[in-house]
């Protein structure tokens, strides 16, 4: 346990590979003992990554889940939920992270896993929208969907007193996407 270090946090990310069983209950119970001896005065986020439901008959991982969250004061339990197609399993995994006091993020393919792990451990921030002429025409949240006529404009995003800003181009009857990688916003 210590500071988040976000270059070894998704290297080991990148590293879990699938055995095919899902004791969620059994992992957040485990996870409860893994964090007995830090300091309560640190503030820590537990993420539940998954590609399925509980596979333990009998278990209930939204129980475990709100054990975790009363286990110390500002716990959250986040759940990423990968490529979850059951609905039984989409609610149970909803449930889960709703008694840990946390957010569910279904995620369908690799790059949107990787943005919902950034959103977790970064937290969501505001950006501005310029337009070609350097004009704010919108602020909103990382993750916000907005419609744009054709042309040139500018994404600008301040986290942890950093600040990038990328230029982008909006083309007519083609989704664009900005895309910024908020690991490298994190403090090491």
């Amino acid at each position: 346990m210590g500071p988040l270090k976000a270059a070894t946090f998704m290297a080991k990310v990148r590293s879990l590979k699938s055995k095919g069983k899902t004791p969620l209950t059994f992992s957040i119970d485990e996870a409860i003992k893994d964090i007995a001896g830090v300091d309560t005065e640190l503030d820590l986020v537990t993420i539940v990554l998954t590609d399925g439901g509980e596979s333990t008959r009998g278990a209930k991982p939204y129980e475990a889940a709100a054990r975790l969250a009363a286990s110390r004061k500002g716990m959250k339990v986040h759940v990423v939920g990968f490529d979850i197609n059951e609905d039984d399993w989409k609610e149970q995994l909803e449930k889960t992270a709703a008694a840990g006091h946390g957010q569910y993020f279904p995620v369908k393919k690799s790059s949107d896993l990787m943005n919902a792990l950034q959103l977790v451990t970064v937290g969501t921030t505001d950006y501005v929208l310029k337009d070609k002429a350097g004009a704010e025409i919108y602020r909103g949240k990382v993750g916000d969907r907005r419609e744009l006529p054709e042309g040139k404009y500018t994404f600008s995003l301040e986290l942890n007193g950093k600040k990038e800003e990328k230029t982008v181009w909006v083309n007519t009857d083609v989704v664009s996407h900005v895309t910024l990688s908020l690991a490298k916003f994190l403090k090491n």
